[in-house]
């Protein structure tokens, strides 16, 4: 009996097992304030000089990630809208996104394949000063889908993980 209650656990880790726990991470350097965020399939620390300066917790929605906290959405992305507690605060393009007048544009080239999931080398730029890089940066696993996204699927989730960043550093997080 007990080699049988064994064997059904091991079957039931065996089956709930999924890619997205082992995906690992990602950086992101703001080379203008001198932070460092770290991206993990579901939250984001933003660290600077080792010391933790904010934080941020995803959850996956058929739309896509969104920012929550308390078991409501702070920051999502619906309809070219950066929104804050469903108001919005920015405008987002295929080019990057805007705050009033602030636009930021977000570069995303090909990278080395980390994970075995499409990587890619990161550049945000403020007119032409760039402001934020990574030469890591991956959709984690699609926010822990079984599967892995389509390649313009998994740009797009890089766009906002980095997108929600910016609300942060733009203090509207």
């Amino acid at each position: 009996m007990r080699l049988a209650a064994f064997a059904l656990g091991l079957v039931c880790v065996a089956i709930s097992v999924r890619p997205a726990e082992a995906c690992g991470s990602w950086r992101l350097r703001d080379t203008e304030r001198g932070t460092e965020a770290g991206y993990l399939i579901n939250s984001l620390t933003i660290r600077r000089n080792n010391k933790r300066v904010g934080a941020l917790y995803f959850s996956e929605a058929k739309t896509g990630l969104r920012v929550v906290k308390d078991r409501k959405v702070v920051l999502d992305i619906k309809d070219g809208k950066l929104l804050r507690y469903g108001k919005p605060i920015a405008e987002v393009s295929d080019a990057g996104v805007t705050f009033g007048k602030k636009a930021y544009t977000i570069e995303l080239a090909d990278a080395p394949s980390r994970h075995g999931m499409p990587t890619y080398l990161l550049t945000v730029k403020h007119g032409d000063k760039i402001v934020l890089t990574s030469d890591e940066a991956s959709a984690l696993c699609a926010g822990g889908l079984a599967s892995p996204l389509a390649p313009e699927d998994g740009r797009w989730e890089v766009r906002r993980r980095v997108i929600y960043y910016l609300a942060w550093r733009e203090r509207k997080a």
